[in-house]
């Protein structure tokens, strides 16, 4: 998980503490969710997920965000 978002984070231009920002989020709370120590709720899983699609200009599911390793570096 954790390098799957990191990596849809930064494919879609976005710095943790922008993510974070955008999501509503506290950025040491996000740190250590990106990190593995704590997980995504499903809301802020939603959340994240409507942000990259938005930034990369298409769909992409929570499954490849939290999950797949499909974006390339």
């Amino acid at each position: 998980m954790i390098l799957s978002i990191k990596r849809y984070r930064q494919f879609a231009g976005l710095t943790q503490k922008e993510l974070s920002s955008l999501a509503n989020m506290n950025l040491s709370s996000y740190q250590a969710k990106e990190q593995g120590r704590v997980s995504f709720s499903d809301d802020e899983k939603v959340t994240i997920k409507e942000i990259i699609s938005n930034r990369i200009n298409g769909p992409v599911s929570i499954d490849e965000i939290f999950f797949g390793s499909n974006v390339q570096k």
